[in-house]
């Protein structure tokens, strides 16, 4: 009976990586709003979310395609919200928000911050939602779908696909949270 529980559990909890991926931790991290207010993770992960990471580390004109496509084919479905990927300084941040502001087009911005310097390339990031995910190369994704599915989309996925996230979705391993 607990190896058919174990199989159970670990075929709802297994991301695209193949590793297990904890729901509870990940909806409990926290990150800072624009007014730098800290917020659960768990309050955007509404109905429906596309949730955009970017750092330093990212394909400029991938993140505009993906924007600009997200933004069309999701116009009125998807909540559109990107993470950005930055210290705890806030002059970082306010930096971070005029470059994104200036290149995209995104209402919601929030930040997944860090207390020390993350290491470059990020390659092993440490500590909050980048760390999380082993999030390398930006843009990634993830998707909350009707609150019980979740797709996360490296960029590494998304490449491959032209950052076409229809495709991916109608051909992805889901999360059920």
């Amino acid at each position: 009976m607990k190896l058919v529980f174990l199989l159970i559990f670990t075929l709802l909890f297994v991301n695209n990586s193949n590793s297990l991926i904890d729901y509870e931790k990940l909806k409990n991290f926290k990150i800072l709003s624009i007014a730098n207010d800290t917020i659960k993770f768990r309050s955007i992960l509404k109905k429906n979310t596309m949730i955009i990471f970017y750092n330093n580390y990212s394909c400029a004109d991938c993140l505009k395609n993906l924007i600009s496509s997200s933004k069309t084919t999701y116009k009125n479905q998807f909540n559109i919200v990107m993470i950005i990927r930055s210290d705890e300084n806030i002059v970082s941040r306010k930096i971070d928000l005029t470059r994104v502001n200036n290149k995209f087009k995104i209402k919601k911005i929030l930040f997944d911050c860090n207390k020390g310097i993350d290491s470059w390339p990020p390659k092993n990031l440490e500590g909050g939602l980048f760390g999380f995910f082993k999030i390398e190369k930006t843009p990634a994704v993830l998707m909350c779908i009707n609150f019980n599915k979740i797709h996360y989309f490296s960029y590494e996925k998304l490449s491959s696909n032209n950052f076409l996230i229809e495709n991916l979705i109608n051909n992805s391993d889901e999360q059920n949270p």
